[in-house]
């Protein structure tokens, strides 16, 4: 799969499309959740399509 580097999203573009915080991704990416590309030794990206790896549709109750 070859992913382009320019479609990349910073850990708060990535925390804005989705709704919650920096701290919340940051959290999610040690947990294992979401994938990351590291660029360096500093600058994380992540692929906006993880959105789907982190929104689940629950059930009614």
């Amino acid at each position: 799969m070859n992913i382009d580097p320019r479609k990349l999203l910073s850990v708060s573009q990535f925390a804005e499309l989705v709704g919650v915080g920096p701290h919340t991704i940051r959290a999610w990416i040690r947990d294992g959740r979401i994938e990351v590309y590291r660029i360096g030794n500093r600058v994380i990206r992540i692929d906006p399509d993880q959105v789907d790896a982190i929104v689940t549709k629950q059930p009614r109750n």
